[in-house]
């Protein structure tokens, strides 16, 4: 499908929208050329300059996006809807050439309710702009990833993205009470805004994940949450990572669930993963937790908690650490704004290096076996450089892999590497990704992911997009 519009279609197109919202041939700003997935990662078929799409359509109206979905299907012609440009996997990228929808168009934050602790949006809403809004009301989303000033509630969903505040309110797809969504035969849905529903399978979790392969999302009902009484980080310093991951897996067991948990390496961000620190203030071996309540709560939490580590070596760190941590956690995005060429701070700090991480789901009984796994894998391919950490809950685990002199061939060493990994995660019955979705990087291993359960994915594929336009190579449909 990697052609040119045929002029009647971009005739038709003109009928819907209007030319301020249509950008085409060498108008198309680099933006759309790419979204995370960039040259410096594990994928041998990201071309240099990116992937560029014919056109870029902002529809503002789901009328427009139905009626430009319908004329698309005529000529089948792929669509693929493009958010904030935040996601690591290529969900957003016109591989396949095409239309790029811009949904920012669906912009508007259209009601907040403390009552009903409910906020209806539009899919193009950008995270930061929502928790902005939120906290005018005394309340806060769920949902808080290191890409909120520049994420879009629509790409979100679509990734059924794990963010900071993961370990407490799960993923954003568990924070989906309703959508809105027109569908790739251009039918416009709503599913009913209901929590708690026993009248058979909900639409709304098919569409929660799918990154616009089943339909394309204009507008979410969500759950937001009240901003809490208190709230600290606190940190603690272990002697390895064994006596870490036994500190979590006592923290669980003891039924403690904070709004924030991450273990690991520093907090210096994305870029600094990997990276050998020859301090010994900043050891591999961290984890921070962000305990939230009302005071009382907080106080006998963050004791428990202590009592709870302090078998495993777990020493408290000063409070100075724990602020540090969270007043960075989203800076590493602004890494990412590019310039007028496509290309950000972060293309320029990896040039000539790669780097490229893992993020499974396993059991956790599993997990430092895993981990044992991955050292001998990567010794075995001279990679040195990388960091390990869990994130939210025991059962997530995660390896970053820097190669910071890397020569052009390395991308296939890398992308070696991390396959190995994610096909042992899948063999001892874990899932290869928790966090970004599988986009056009994961794409080859869905098959072994889903095994048969594919194949029903394909039928569905056909119910919901029958001329197969919409974001077309993603998730291995």
């Amino acid at each position: 499908m990697n052609r040119l519009p045929p002029k009647q279609l971009v005739t038709e197109i003109k009928k819907i929208v209007s030319q301020r919202q249509i950008w085409r041939g060498r108008s198309v700003p680099a933006r759309y050329f790419r979204d995370g997935l960039r040259g410096y990662r594990a994928y041998q078929r990201f071309p240099k300059s990116g992937f560029t799409p014919y056109l870029v359509i902002r529809p503002e109206t789901t009328k427009e996006l139905a009626l430009l979905v319908k004329t698309a299907r005529t000529f089948r012609y792929p669509l693929v809807p493009f958010g904030g440009g935040t996601g690591l996997m290529g969900g957003a990228v016109a591989n396949s050439g095409g239309i790029v929808l811009d949904m920012k168009g669906f912009g508007s934050i259209k009601e907040i309710s403390s009552d009903d602790r409910t906020a209806i949006v539009g899919a193009g809403v950008v995270l930061e702009d929502l928790e902005r809004e939120l906290n005018h009301e005394g309340l806060r989303l769920g949902h808080d990833p290191w890409s909120r000033p520049r994420a879009t509630v629509g790409g979100a969903i679509s990734t059924n993205g794990l963010g900071y505040f993961g370990a407490r309110y799960g993923t954003m797809g568990d924070q989906v009470l309703g959508i809105e969504a027109v569908l790739g035969d251009n039918t416009i849905i709503r599913t009913r805004a209901a929590e708690r529903s026993a009248t058979g399978p909900l639409l709304r979790n098919l569409l929660i994940g799918s990154e616009g392969t089943l339909g394309l999302i204009t507008e979410a009902t969500l759950r937001v949450f009240p901003q809490p009484e208190h709230s600290e980080m606190i940190s603690f310093q272990f002697p390895g990572f064994e006596e870490g991951f036994g500190a979590l897996q006592s923290i669980y067991a003891a039924g403690l669930r904070p709004s924030v948990l991450d273990f690991g390496g520093d907090f210096r961000g994305i870029e600094d993963v990997g990276r050998r620190q020859k301090s010994s203030e900043v050891p591999n071996a961290l984890l921070y937790i962000l305990l939230e309540g009302t005071t009382e709560e907080v106080r006998a939490v963050k004791k428990k908690i202590a009592k709870q580590v302090s078998p495993f070596g777990g020493r408290l760190r000063g409070k100075e650490y724990g602020r540090e941590y969270w007043k960075l956690r989203h800076e590493v995005v602004y890494r990412y704004d590019i310039d007028e060429d496509g290309f950000s701070l972060t293309d320029q700090r990896r040039k000539g290096s790669k780097f490229d991480f893992v993020h499974v789901y396993l059991p956790a009984s599993k997990v430092l076996s895993y981990k044992r796994a991955c050292e001998n894998i990567l010794r075995r391919h001279k990679i040195q450089e990388c960091e390990f950490g869990v994130w939210n809950q025991p059962e997530l685990f995660s390896v970053a892999i820097s190669l910071p002199s890397a020569r052009p061939s390395d991308t296939k060493k890398l992308a070696r590497v991390v396959d190995e990994m994610l096909l042992l995660a899948q063999e001892i019955g874990g899932s290869m990704e928790y966090c970004h979705g599988s986009g056009i990087k994961l794409s080859h291993l869905l098959p072994k992911e889903h095994g048969h359960s594919l194949m029903v994915l394909k039928t569905l594929k056909d119910v919901f997009d029958p001329d197969h336009i919409l974001n077309p190579g993603k998730l291995g449909l």
